[in-house]
């Protein structure tokens, strides 16, 4: 006897043999990038020699981005890979959103 399993195709139900549809290979599941805290963040500048130049960054930026910026840099308790202050500094030191997103990950370990 042959198991029967019910699967929904568009809309319709049917009844086919189990192992008898190939699914494909299986869908790789990407992990979403942690938001890390300031420790951590700063301690990641800091291995990659980016740390030093963020006040820099910060001061050449026009107003009010500037001001916001500072309060993010000194207040935030929390830091988001596609923030806006991210994504700016960031740039400012030629990464891209991949090379951000990688750099929060490896932030999240410290």
């Amino acid at each position: 006897m042959t198991d029967l399993i019910t699967i929904i195709v568009d809309g319709e139900v049917r009844e086919v043999e189990a192992g008898s549809i190939d699914l494909g290979p299986p869908v790789e599941t990407i992990e979403p990038v942690p938001m890390i805290t300031p420790r951590q963040l700063r301690l990641w500048l800091l291995s990659r020699g980016l740390l030093a130049q963020v006040p820099a960054l910060i001061e050449a930026m026009p107003e009010p981005d500037r001001s916001v910026a500072q309060i993010e840099w000194e207040f935030a308790t929390v830091f988001e890979h596609d923030h806006p202050f991210m994504k700016a500094l960031g740039s400012a030191v030629g990464m891209t959103d991949k090379d951000i997103e990688a750099g929060f990950r490896e932030a999240a370990k410290l």
